[in-house]
Parts: C-alpha cells; structure tokens; sequence
C-alpha cells in the first residue's frame, strides 16, 4: 500500500512537472479570464478549479503568446487581479486573493438597494456575506441592511429570476446594486416537468409566458392570454360569450380522427380539458374558466419530441405546463387588485335598412312569379313596413361589464415561504337581460427547505367555483329578423308573438329559456424530497384534481307561443372527475473530470381517472313554478354514464453536460393504457437530443459578427396516442324500453374490436439559437417535421353487421412540418428609459403522405393523399349566369348534371402563417406595452350562399345583386323559392365560399403608472400602480361579414374590452 501511495505521489509529480514544462500558444484581447483558462486547459493536462462566483470577480485579459511554459503565462494572467491560485498536483485551484485589511477595522453598517435594470426594485433577492454566509432578503422596495460588514467582505447576490452578481463591500455605508432579469433571457429557467433547466442549457423546444405578459390582459381564461404569443400554438376563440370555448392545435393536426388537444398540466397534476357540458346548446364553458390567469406565474409549452417524452404518449400531442405563484422570503405583503371593465361588439355586419328590406322581398316574388299573401309574406301585408328596428344595435349593442378584485397574502423565511391568493371575478353580457357569470377562486402554496437543503417540500392546492346563467342559445342569431318586425312585448308587458294575426320568433323568448351551470375544481398536489447523497435524490409527487358540474336547462311555457298550446320541458345534468396521480422518482447527478455533469433520473407513474355523469329529460310541464321538480313533469327518462380510466408508465433519463458546451439528453419510456385490450396495452417510445454551444468554442472567441451566444440543437423521437375514447375495444350493451315478456331487454351497441394498439408519432425537430451584442438580440429558428401512422379510425362495416364501424388502424400517414422563428431585441436599455421588441412567426404544412386503398373506403370524399386534413370539398363556381341571374357552376366531369360528382378539393382553412409582434417601452414608472396578432388564412365567406329574398333580413352587401340580363353582379337574384335555392346551397360548398380571412389584430395594449418610490415611502406602501388595459382593440382585415377569427355572421365575436384599475402593495 505504502509503494502505492509513493507511485501515486511520483507520478502526479512527474505529471505536473510535465504540464508546467509543456509549450502553450495563445493569442486573447480583453477576454474573459475563463475563456483564457480553458484554452490553457486544452492545450495541457491541468485542470482549473473555481466558483463561478469567484471567476466573476476577474478582469479581462490579453496575452499574444508563443511556445511559452505554463509558469509565465499565468504570471501574466494573474498580474492584477483579485484573484490568486494554487497548484494541487494536476489541479490549480483560483481564490479569491485576501484583502488587506487594517488591524482596527471594526466593521461598518450597510444599507443597500437592489434595482433591475430598468429602474424596478428586485424584491425577495438573496443577498449573502461570503466571510459570516449570514443572509438577509431585500424587501419589496429591493432594500436590505447588514449590522456589520467589513470593507473586504464580498456581497453575494442570487434569486431565481436575476442574474448572479458578486460585488465588493467596500467602506461606504449606501450601496446600490443593479441586476439583470432572467426572464427571456439565457438563464431564464425553464420547467420541463420532472426536472428544470436554463434556456441556455434546454435543447429542446420550449416557449415561455410570464406572469408579467399574462397580468397585463384583461383576460378571464388562460388560453386567451396566449393567443398569438408561442411559436407554433394556433388558438381561436368560439365566441364572445362569458366563458367561450377555444380550439387549441399545437404544430398541427396529427390524427385523422383522434384527439389533437396538447396535455395540460397545472402544478404537477394533468388537467382535465374536455368540456363536460352535457345540455348547453352554445359554445361556452370552457374547463379553463376554473383557472385563474391572476394565479399563474408562468406558462411553458413544451413541443418536441426530447422536451414531451418525459410525458410519454400523454405527451403526443405537446404540454402544456402551467406554475400557479410561489412565496418569496422576507416579511410578509399583502397585494391588492382591483379592476374594472368593459366590453363592446367590435365587428358585426350591417343588414338593410326597412326600406331595402321590403324591396328586396317584392322583388323576390316577382322573380319567383308568386303573390304575396297573409302567410307567405306577413313582413309585407301585415306588418308595418315603415317601422325599423336595428336588431343588432338591440341584442347585441350593449356593454359588458366586468369587474374582477384580486388579493394575495405572500411571505416568508429563506426556509419556508407561502403565498396564499384569492380572486372574485363578475362579468355580464351584451345582451338585454341580466345573462352573464360569476366567479371566485383561491390559490395555496406553501415552500420548506430544511437548513442543510436536504429536505424539500412543497404543497400547491386551487379551488374555483364558476356559476354561469348565458341561456339556450345566442341572441346574436335574431340579428337577421325582419327590420319591420312586431313590437316585442305587448301594452301590458307580456312577450308578443303576432301582429294583425302575422306570427314571428320572439327573440326575447330566448332570455326565458335559462341554461345554468355551476362548474368546481379543486385541485392538490404534495411534492417531497431528500437527498441521501449529495448526489442521490428521492422525490415523490402525489397530486389530486376533481372537476364538478351541475347543469339545469329550462325552457318554461311563457318562453313559448301560447298559440300552441305548450307545456314546459327541463334537463338536469352532473357530472364530475376525479383524477390522482403518484410519481416516484430518483435522481443522481456527478460530475466528470470537473467539466461535466452526468444526470440519470427514473421513475414511475400512476394515473386514474374516474368521470361520472348523469341526466334526467323531463317534460310535460303545466306550471312554470314547478319546472324545476321532476315531480311537476308527467314524464321522465334518466340515463348515466361511468368511465374510469387507468394510465401507467415508467421512464429513464441520462442527461450529458459537457463543459456547457457539448450536452446530450436520452429519455426512454414504457407507458400502458386502459384504452386498448389484452396484449396491446403496453408500448414503448423514446427520445434523444443532442446541443452544441458553438459561442463557447475558442476559434469564435473574437465574436464574428457581434455573436455572443450561438447554439444548434437537433432531437428525435416517438410517442403514442391513445386518444380513441374508453372500452373501445369490448362489447358494450344498453337497456332498451321494450321488455319481452315482463323482462328487461339488452341491445348491443358496440361490436368487439381488440386488435388495434397505439397511435405512432415521430418527431424531428432541429433548432438554432444565436444571439448578438451581449444578447441583445436573441435569434430563434426551428425546423419540425412530425410524422404519425398507425392510424386509429372509424373502419366502416357492411349495414347486415347491425353496427356502423369499429375502430381499428391503418396504415395511413400524417406529416406535419413548418418552420418556427422568434426574436427578442432590447432596443434601448437605459436607466430611466428601455425599449424591447419581440417577434414570432410560424410557417407550417399538414399533409395526408399516404392512405392505402382511400378510393374504396368512406374517407375518399373526404381526404386526399397529398393535401391537407382540413381540405375543403366543393364545386367549381362560374359566376352568375347572365340570362336567368342563377349561380352557375363548371361541369368538371361533363356528363351534363351538377352533383357531388363534380366537386373538387378547392382549399384549407389551415392557416398560411401566424404569429404576435410585442412591444414594450418603459420610462420610470411609467410602461407602455402593445401586441399585434396576425393570421394568414382563408375562410368562409359568410356573405356568399346567402339566399336573399325570404324573410330574412340580409347585409347590406347583398344589395349588389343580379336584377335583370346581362348585370354583373356579385349576388345572384332575389327568391323565396325555386332553383335560386339548390343554388345558393351549391354556392356555400363551393370555392366561391372560401375567401381571404387574414387579419391584424390589436389584441392588447396596456398603459400603466407606478408611483416612485419616495412618494410611496410617505405612504407606507410598498408599490401603487394605475393601468389600463384593453383587448380585442382593432382588428385590420378584408373579411366581410363578421369577425375573421369566428366567421361566423350570426355569431357573437370576442368583444372588445378596456379595463381600468389599480395595484397596491403594502
């Protein structure tokens, strides 16, 4: 052993004699000390050893060296630093060199303040004494005080969302320190489920939201907040109904008939995103009402293939990551905030005035040769056809009012903190009546790290009620009544249904026709952990969601026509989820040769869900005050419905950093499903991801072209889709209402299919990120190309099976592909005065590669192999014919007849391109923020196929109509009947129907003041702002007819809304 020790010690000897002998090359102007070091550590077999902490202290240098010996070359690298090193065999160890310090240096105060770079106090910052490690939190004005420091000591300066900094003590007693935010930049972090990382570290694809962008829309839904804002995340809202629903698609549609929605997850517990409504008859209540955008401090989309597969086939479709709000360390502060808003219609058309109108419909019977008579033409005999009334300006002309009063209760020690929210929130229609929805949430969240950092806990819990009462149906679809229409109500104030014996629709009957929906979640989630070893950690993370709804649909006897002698009907639904989830892991990280770092992360999933809903129809009602009891109907039929879903999975992951240069991520997966039968259940996926920091590469030391940071990123990998609904694959049976002889019958309703398995996603994403001039410029571009088979379908049986279709695969193929670009530019940082600007853009394609045997399958009419899903079927339009004014349309196959024969694939709606500009100006307290959102798309031209000439009030652009031969015109002829009709039906499935639907959009722009900080000192505050805000506040476009986002004439468009309020922090 002795001998042993003794070679060792020769050897390590005759290495470092060596190294120090060996003939070093170097040729730096005014770089970093680092960068210096690792080069000499290229050329030689010693290793530096530093903090960076340490190396931070160090000032540039510059050497033009030659075939020199190690000895010199740090003599030179050294001379006037702050720093000194010492050898240790094959290791030179950099510290920090010993102040001098005078024998009567008792120590001073310190008061310091700590600043971002634009002015704005960095509170809940770590601020640290290297010499007494003793640790102090600035305050919400950035301030902190240490007793005692000595003019050598060493402030140390970290917080999750700055950039670290190391500065000298000093003798003064007032120190003002400025940082740098994270947020967007390369330190920013990123959660990537299981683990985190930088974004200068992430070689996957990920983009991020802050609270900041978030808090600054007057929005009520967090899908909303994103519109327009992640590369590559294509969101549109249903309607501007309190509570809309939204179409989410991330990078494409993958399946032909399969879920395409990305997985949510909300502080560790995946969120339930199908709209359970079971009797609403309009496209409200959204899941993601129940989550508040006050409580949220950031929003991570995760994309491709190495930042999802940690999710597994969960993950196919992307994540969705949201973090509610944690506590920060140091006293406790109460935040309040109140706002106020409103909202207006932004877009609608404009319909023919009385006098139009009644033109429009004589002409019409005169075209057709018909009389008008008392049934035919009531609007014209029976009716005043001098009264107008703009039903658009009466149903849908007023003001929506939103009021929202949000307060948080935050705090804490360095080891445990807390941050406890709560949030009432009102907004109403604008329709007559009383329509509209109330909300109140509460948000919990609770932080613990023992003393010595080993052990952490954390525990998250939300709850939201949301009570909505938003009616049957949208008032907006009486804005085509007749302009001359009765009086709604008569001289004692009882709705009207006639007028001189000329019956009409009553709009007004539809706000008696209530629809009422409660909704609730809560949700929990526990996250322990402990580290064993300073390289092994356990984690566990058990977490808890359940969604209620209570649903009551009313339609009452005074909401109908007494002439037809009704009775009252109402349903009444519930319907809940309940979903838990358990996550064992271990984690163990190591460091090789002091350059790099190993992580090897594994662990286990277990997932249930269980949904449950029941629904009673009852009708025959003879008294409104009864028709909330079932007891009141004279009949009655129930039916429920029970689901319970099982997810298991296991996954490894090896994370490779080398020198924060070279990193390699591989992740493998095993994930089992309750969706497929015996033998099918199980699958596995996987992913690898290779980065290369080139910036940090010595030949690139001189920064051509102002590069500052540049990194290439490339992953590929497969997932699954089990999207295809539960019990698929057994037979299922129901009860019928006809027993045979005295016994209950069953009726088959699904036929046995257990030989389909997973849906097959494989994707490929290549990136590359750059930045200029100290990161002023950051520099986006991936490039994704994704490619699913194995396809889970419909198949379609011969009618004598006594069943439709079963699902099985096909050997179909989906590509999706597009290019992603962003950039963020900080175009003026000053002190008092900055302006950034941020850009994204996303090109992407939806093909359909192959579909074996489609021409003898029920999808050829609705598919082909080498255009997109979304294709649009239709006939070739041919303007309008001269002679009989007619809609006219090419006979493609020319046997003579216009039928489905003659359609063709004539478009997509799928967007061309999309994307959001930002930008911000800040000039003391005082910020300034607008967002543009635009969209490259066609649509549907909710103009053309309009059949204009029954009593139906039409826009006013149809006045440019077909009126005798030979007009050119742009809308055929008036009708009430006849050919005119199959015309116009031709016309709205036809390539005339598609137009461009493009558009800019302001979707938000905010103002806002805060008040400085000697103002708010003599108010005991620790922050007090004004803004305003609005959204939705002009929209660019050629799109005739309504809002070029729903398209939709007869729909309510998102509103546009101002909102006004104030912050205080105290």
């Amino acid at each position: 052993m002795k001998m042993l020790s003794i070679l060792l010690f020769v050897a390590c000897m005759e290495l470092s004699a060596t190294g120090y002998s060996q003939q070093i090359t170097l040729s730096f102007q005014t770089s970093p000390l680092e960068k210096v070091l690792k080069e000499i550590e290229r050329q030689t077999s010693f290793r530096f050893i530093y903090s960076k902490s340490t190396i931070e202290l160090s000032h540039p240098v510059t050497i033009n060296v030659t075939n020199q010996n190690l000895d010199a070359i740090l003599v030179v690298c050294f001379d006037k630093q702050p720093l000194l090193y010492e050898q240790d065999g094959v290791f030179i160890i950099i510290k920090i060199k010993p102040l001098s310090k005078t024998f009567n240096d008792p120590g001073h105060e310190l008061f310091g303040v700590i600043h971002y770079e634009n002015g704005e106090p960095a509170a809940g910052i770590s601020v640290q004494i290297n010499r007494t490690n003793k640790v102090v939190i600035s305050d919400n004005l950035g301030r902190f005080y240490f007793d005692e420091v000595h003019d050598s000591d060493l402030i140390i300066v970290t917080g999750a969302e700055i950039e670290p900094i190391t500065v000298l003590a000093g003798s003064k007693k007032n120190l003002t320190i400025r940082v740098s935010n994270k947020v967007g930049g390369l330190e920013e972090t990123l959660i990537k489920g299981y683990y985190t990382t930088t974004r200068k570290l992430n070689i996957g694809t990920v983009d991020k939201i802050s609270q900041k962008n978030i808090s600054r829309q007057p929005v009520s839904n967090p899908l909303a907040a994103l519109q327009g804002r992640i590369p590559g995340l294509f969101i549109t809202q249903a309607t501007g109904l309190p509570g809309s629903t939204f179409s989410i698609l991330l990078r494409g549609r993958n399946s032909l008939q399969r879920g395409t929605e990305p997985l949510f997850v909300i502080d560790g517990v995946p969120f339930n995103t199908e709209r359970q409504t079971q009797r609403s008859q309009i496209a409200a209540n959204s899941p993601f009402n129940l989550v508040n955008p006050q409580d949220i401090e950031s929003i991570e989309v995760l994309k491709d293939a190495e930042a999802t597969a940690i999710y597994g086939s969960r993950g196919a479709n992307g994540v969705i990551l949201i973090t509610t709000k944690k506590g920060k360390a140091g006293k406790a502060q109460m935040e309040l905030n109140v706002s106020t808003a409103f909202g207006r219609v932004q877009q609608l058309a404009d319909f023919m005035s009385t006098e139009e109108y009644v033109r429009m419909r004589k002409e019409a019977f005169s075209n057709d040769g018909i009389t008008p008579g008392n049934a035919n033409a009531p609007d014209l005999l029976l009716w005043d056809t001098t009264r107008y009334t703009n039903w658009k300006e009466l149903l849908t002309g007023g003001t929506s009012h939103i009021h929202k009063v949000y307060a948080k209760l935050s705090g804490g020690s360095a080891q445990t903190r807390f941050s406890f929210g709560t949030t009432y929130y009102q907004e109403s229609t604008v329709f007559p009546g009383s329509w509209g929805e109330q909300r109140f949430s509460m948000n919990l969240n609770v932080n613990h790290q023992s003393e010595d950092k080993k052990l952490t806990a954390q525990f998250s819990s939300s709850y939201s009620s949301d009570k909505s009462s938003l009616g049957q149906g949208d008032l907006t679809s009486f804005i085509t009544l007749s302009p001359n229409a009765p009086t709604l109500y008569d001289s004692v104030g009882h709705l009207n249904w006639h007028e001189n014996n000329g019956a009409f629709n009553n709009p007004m009957a539809l706000l008696l026709k209530t629809y009422d929906n409660h909704s609730e979640w809560m949700t929990g989630n526990f996250v322990i952990s402990y580290q064993f070893l300073p390289s092994l950690t356990a984690r566990i993370s058990s977490g808890y969601n359940l969604q209620r709804i209570q649903e009551t649909s009313l339609t009452p006897i005074s909401s109908q026509n007494p002439a037809n002698r009704p009775t009252g009907s109402a349903s009444f639904g519930n319907s809940s989820i309940n979903n838990w989830i358990i996550e064992p892991q271990l984690e163990y990280n190591h460091s090789l040769y002091r350059k790099g770092k190993v992580t090897v992360q594994a662990g286990h999933i277990f997932q249930s869900k269980l949904s449950h809903s029941t629904i009673i129809d009852a009708e025959g009602y003879t008294n409104d005050a009864l028709i909330r009891s079932i007891a009141g109907s004279s009949a009655y039929q129930a039916s429920n419905n029970a689901v319970d879903y099982k997810y298991s999975g296991a996954f490894g992951r090896l994370s490779v950093n080398w020198d924060e240069r070279y990193l390699l991520n591989l992740t493998g997966r095993r994930d089992g499903s309750s969706r497929f039968g015996e033998g099918r259940r199980f699958a596995n996926f996987g992913a690898a991801a290779l980065g290369w920091i080139f910036s940090s590469e010595p030949f690139l030391d001189h920064k051509p072209l102002g590069l500052s940071y540049g990194k290439l990123r490339v992953s590929y990998g497969s997932s699954g889709n089990d999207q295809i609904g539960d019990y698929m694959y057994l037979d299922t049976w129901t009860s019928t209402n006809f027993p045979y002889q005295g016994t209950s019958v069953l009726r088959p309703t699904r036929l046995q299919s257990e030989n389909y398995q997973w849906e097959h996603k494989r994707n490929l994403d290549i990136g590359l990120e750059t930045g200029f001039f100290n990161n002023r410029f950051l520099l986006n571009a991936t490039y994704f190309n994704s490619r699913s088979d194995d396809q889970l379908i419909n198949y379609v049986l011969p009618g004598q099976t006594g069943f439709s279709s079963i699902v099985r695969n096909f050997p179909a193929i989906v590509r999706n592909r597009g290019i992603e670009l962003s950039f963020v530019y900080k175009v003026i940082q000053q002190q008092d005065f900055s302006w950034s600007s941020d850009f994204n853009l996303t090109f992407q394609r939806n093909r359909l590669v192959s579909f074996p045997g489609i021409e003898q399958t029920s999808y050829a009419t609705t598919y082909q192999v080498g255009k997109p899903l979304s294709l649009l079927r239709g006939y070739s339009f041919n303007g309008i014919h001269p002679v009989n004014g007619l809609y006219q349309f090419n006979d493609l196959n020319n046997d003579g007849v216009i039928n489905t024969l003659d359609q063709y694939f004539v478009g997509t709606r799928d967007p061309t391109f999309y994307g959001g500009w930002q930008h911000e100006f800040t000039y003391k307290g005082l910020e300034l923020s607008f967002f543009f959102h635009f969209v490259k798309q066609e649509g549907t031209d909710v103009l053309a196929g309009s059949f204009a000439g029954t009593r139906v009030n039409m826009p006013v652009e149809l006045l440019e109509h077909w009126q005798k031969p030979g007009d050119v015109a742009i809308y055929q002829r008036y009708a009430t009947t006849g050919l005119a009709l199959p015309a116009a039906s031709q016309v709205r499935s036809s390539d005339a129907a598609l137009t461009d639907a493009s558009f800019i959009k302001l979707r938000n722009a905010t103002i806002s003041y805060r008040l400085p900080a000697a103002v708010l000192r003599k108010m005991h505050l620790d922050q007090f702002q004004f803004f305003i805000q609005g959204q939705n506040l002009v929209t660019f476009t050629r799109y005739k007819g309504s809002d070029p986002e729903v398209q939709g004439l007869t729909t309510l468009p998102p509103l546009r809304v101002i909102s006004t309020g104030i912050s205080i922090t105290f």
